[in-house]
Parts: structure tokens; C-alpha cells; sequence
């Protein structure tokens, strides 16, 4: 998880936000990021690279 948290504040300039989702009963599921980029490969590129 550190791996992680370093990744988001290295890229805090373009992932403007992020938090885990869950399912009706508090089970973690997946996560959501806004991101603020130039093109749509650009934050595609930043889904691809994350250690987590």
C-alpha cells in the first residue's frame, strides 16, 4: 500500500483525487481517480503504471 500512496503523491498534479468504492456491504471492490490530463492516453497512461 505504500508503494501506492507514494505513486498517487508523485502524480498529485494530475490525480486531483482518489478513493477506494465498495459494494453494498463495505467490501472493497475497486477505486476512483479524477484526473485532470491533456488527452485521454495521458490518464489512461497513469492506469497502467500504478503498482497497486
Amino acid at each position: 500500500m505504500a508503494r501506492h500512496l507514494d505513486f498517487l503523491g508523485a502524480h498529485a498534479e494530475s490525480i486531483q483525487a482518489a478513493g477506494p468504492l465498495t459494494d453494498p456491504e463495505a467490501n472493497g471492490r475497486d477505486g476512483l481517480w479524477i484526473v485532470e490530463a491533456d488527452t485521454a492516453e495521458e490518464a489512461d497512461r497513469l492506469v497502467h503504471v500504478v503498482p497497486f
